[in-house]
């Protein structure tokens, strides 16, 4: 910190104890609590900047750093008994490559895919390798999904549909991966002109839209139906439900003398 400021990224009270972090762009930070307006701010062991979420059931510290086209999100499992971080990720969500987080499903498993990083031109440049999970429960305990060799080659797009309980893989055909069977299967192959150069504007558990990202072109890819549809009144909507953007809103940082 600089010039006699903290900048706060959370500030909120959880069970008559008061957790705040600190930090700022692509400034370290931590995360603290107060168990009275006495007391003296305590260290969360292992933690980070971010904001206090509860998240499928569990309470996790969600912060971050993004610039252009660099972005990462890191997830930390806050065990507010203890007072300490369990576990901690790092998702690489933009062009730069590595591990990104998917979702959680219900069986409390933090799901986790691997991409090789993308160009400014749009997420499909991207290549996903494999699909894997780490159980909450116990987070020692990773488990392969989607192996590399089982992986349907030139994978674009990996995204969770939560309600479904599903996996959808999009580059040249489209696959759903069922997270209760297990069980991989290709629903449709998309037209040539959607192979690349798109990025996922919304879904829903039964159809996704792709936008290209060098023209206004649509289209909507339903699995229900098994068709891709051209000109989609679904994809002409401007609502942001079930946005593929970032689940998590920064916080703004606050300027505290």
């Amino acid at each position: 910190m600089k010039d006699g400021y903290v900048y706060l990224t959370d500030l909120q009270l959880i069970n008559n104890v008061l957790y705040f972090s600190d930090g700022g762009y692509f400034i370290e930070g931590s995360t603290y609590y107060l168990n009275s307006p006495t007391d003296s701010p305590k260290f969360i062991d292992g933690s980070g900047k971010g904001a206090i979420k509860y998240m499928n059931n569990h309470y996790w510290i969600i912060g971050g750093d993004g610039d252009s086209c660099y972005s990462v999100t890191n997830y930390q499992l806050l065990d507010l008994i203890y007072k300490k971080v369990t576990f901690s990720f790092t998702s690489n969500d933009a062009c730069n490559g590595g591990e990104q987080y998917l979702g959680i499903d219900k069986k409390d498993r933090f799901l986790i895919t691997h991409h090789t990083g993308h160009e400014l031109e749009g997420e499909s440049s991207s290549t996903y390798t494999y699909i894997s999970a780490i159980s909450l429960a116990n987070t020692n305990n990773k488990e392969i999904l989607v192996s590399k060799e089982a992986m349907p080659k030139n994978i674009r797009a990996v995204k969770f549909i939560e309600a479904d309980q599903k996996l959808i893989l999009i580059g040249k055909e489209v696959y759903l991966f069922d997270l209760q069977s297990n069980a991989l299967t290709k629903i449709l192959d998309l037209p040539q002109k959607w192979e690349e150069g798109f990025w996922l504007s919304h879904f829903s558990k039964d159809r996704v839209c792709l936008n290209k990202s060098t023209s206004n072109d649509k289209v909507e890819v339903n699995w229900i139906q098994k068709k891709v549809i051209e000109n989609s009144q679904v994809c002409s909507k401007s609502e942001e439900n079930g946005s593929l953007r970032s689940i998590q809103k920064e916080n703004r940082p606050q300027q505290v003398r």
